[in-house]
């Protein structure tokens, strides 16, 4: 097997998000684990939606899709169940994956993924027992 190096996962394009934003820390976040998990790269799949955070694919070493708005997360589950070998992963800005409100009822959302803080400190919890932390 050849040996990986974090240069392996990064496209060579160079990001042309605004000074400052978050998502140069979240490609270079997901770059790092990408090459921690040593995921081969022809087997990775990086999945977005709309805005700024849909370039990610673009700038990593792997396939991208660019989906529609708010389904990014049914389009990567879809890829995961067609092919259960793909390394697969779904990339989202604020609201896309879930919508965190103090009154989800009066939320101006399309989506049914809206709770409120003690529903998403139950989810977080959730998580964190699912991965052992």
């Amino acid at each position: 097997m050849v040996e990986l190096k974090l240069t392996d996962y990064k496209a060579d394009k160079h990001p042309d998000w605004c000074p400052g934003c978050g998502d140069f820390g979240i490609l270079s976040a997901l770059q790092m684990a990408l090459f921690e998990l040593r995921l081969d790269p022809s087997q990775t799949v990086v999945f977005s939606g709309i805005g700024c955070s849909a370039k990610t694919p673009h700038y990593l070493n792997v396939y991208g899709v660019h989906t529609l708005h708010g389904r990014v997360l049914p389009v990567a589950q879809g890829a995961k169940l067609a092919n259960p070998h793909l390394a697969v992963v779904a990339v989202g800005g604020d609201g896309v994956h879930v919508e965190v409100h103090p009154n989800p009822k009066v939320a101006l959302s399309d989506n049914q993924q809206q709770m409120d803080f003690r529903q998403f400190e139950a989810f977080l919890k959730a998580i964190e027992d699912l991965l052992g932390a």
